[in-house]
């Protein structure tokens, strides 16, 4: 197993401007924690991938690595890059473990590296069994109506703002709009999206666009979503910490409520959290829909209104909170 894990690792298209050689394992595992300033730990990372030892402590290494949130952003990134390239199933099902993670440029180094695995050893070898995997097919057969609906939360679970401020939006730049589109996809949840029709939102010192999918840009999509699920749009982020790019922040999803004339729609993170929740009722081709917080640890109240008609989501008002609410994790020691 050593000679053909150093044998695909030699065979990679790298140039090191350190001999891997020079370093023993410990040496570079130090490197990567700060204990040593020897050599910078992302080099360290990457020359670690090559070093000679048994991949179950190199995937452990790697793993340990990308969990750490001591560590920054671009480590972690990097981290998740250098898993990926390992090519193995035990690399993908340390990455799957790891998606969770709540940094958006260390996400897409997960889903990104997990796409390339897919594309190396095959899909069905880079599957495994986890919350972060039931959750992705989840979401990449929801408009397939393949597994249960999304619970909608109840009443009480909602946060209305007490002292809001506006949030300004208007239409994308268009070319924003599909740099957003490209960065924030995922390879292995592809949504054919529409950024010409994207909105930009700014919230704070925060950039966000809302893209929908082509899948409700039809003039008779309304009584589509009536009778079954979709996956309405992206709401993509612009990350600026120790990069400049676009990461998922929320997936728009819709499905039929109890009554016929309406829709609920949801707002989910991408690890399966539902953050916001309301619905959108019809009126002929017309619906009107309010969307509201659901309390979660962190959250900030807020509320977005708008109208859909002809295939196009129409924003009339967003309004939320400045500060977030306290935490509403269990105490330790005690269940859900």
């Amino acid at each position: 197993m050593k000679e053909a894990s150093e044998a695909r690792s030699r065979s990679d298209p790298d140039v090191f401007p350190l001999d891997p050689y020079r370093f023993s394992v410990q040496e570079l595992r130090e490197a990567i924690f700060g204990d040593t300033r020897r050599i910078p730990n992302v080099l360290a990372l990457a020359l670690l991938r090559v070093k000679d030892y048994p991949e179950r402590e190199k995937i452990a290494d790697f793993q340990r690595v990308l969990q750490d949130e001591h560590l920054s952003p671009r480590v972690r990134h990097t981290a998740a890059v250098e898993l990926g390239r390992l090519a193995s199933a035990e690399a993908a099902a340390a990455l799957r473990a790891s998606f969770p993670t709540k940094d958006r440029f260390v996400q897409r180094g997960v889903a990104g590296a997990l796409a390339r695995l897919e594309a190396e050893i095959g899909a069905s070898r880079a599957q495994v069994t986890g919350p972060a995997d039931e959750w992705f097919r989840t979401l990449s057969s929801y408009n397939r109506a393949i597994p249960p609906a999304i619970p909608f939360p109840h009443p009480g679970a909602f946060l209305s703002p007490h002292a809001p401020r506006e949030i300004s939006f208007e239409k994308a730049d268009l070319a924003e709009a599909m740099r957003a589109s490209r960065e924030a996809s995922m390879p292995a949840l592809p949504l054919r999206l529409a950024p010409g029709s994207a909105v930009a939102l700014q919230c704070g010192a925060r950039s966000f666009l809302f893209i929908p999918t082509e899948e409700i840009g039809a003039r008779a999509a309304l009584q589509q979503l009536l009778r079954g699920r979709a996956v309405a749009g992206l709401l993509a982020v612009r990350e600026t910490l120790e990069t400049d790019a676009w990461s998922a922040h929320h997936y728009a999803l819709t499905q039929p409520a109890d009554r016929p004339d309406e829709v609920q729609i949801l707002l989910v993170t991408p690890q399966g959290r539902v953050d916001f929740a309301g619905t959108a009722r019809s009126q002929g081709e017309r619906a009107q829909f309010v969307l509201r917080t659901v309390a979660h640890p962190g959250a900030v109240a807020a509320e977005i209104s708008g109208t859909y008609q002809d295939g196009e989501v129409h924003f009339e008002r967003i309004r939320s909170d400045l500060r977030r609410t306290g935490q509403l994790a269990p105490r330790p020691g005690r269940g859900p």
